[in-house]
């Protein structure tokens, strides 16, 4: 995973099955997986440790070549709390698509 702002990061944990990550209070910053085009979007998705999944739909099956890349967006509040956050997986199921 590539940290998009490594300053808003107060500290990070690496290992072979993950990433745990202290975001600074009050700021914003993008984690990515790799990827080289938009084919969907999805906003104002709240995810945390009483809703830690979530599942998205990407209209119109469109063809992806090079692998699929993801791009999370979160908001480190300011409250007096745990600003850790722990990036275990991302996946995604694929629906076959007939060459034309």
């Amino acid at each position: 995973m590539q940290i998009g702002h490594p300053d808003r990061i107060a500290s990070q944990w690496r290992a072979g099955f993950g990433i745990n990550v202290e975001g600074k209070p009050g700021t914003i910053n993008w984690f990515h997986y790799d990827g080289e085009k938009l084919i969907a979007e999805h906003n104002d998705v709240n995810l945390s440790k009483g809703n830690p999944l979530a599942g998205f739909v990407v209209p119109d099956r469109p063809l992806i070549l090079w692998g699929l890349g993801i791009s999370i967006g979160v908001a480190f509040g300011v409250e007096m709390m745990d600003h850790h956050m722990d990036f275990i997986a991302a996946g995604c199921d694929f629906t076959l698509r007939i060459p034309l």
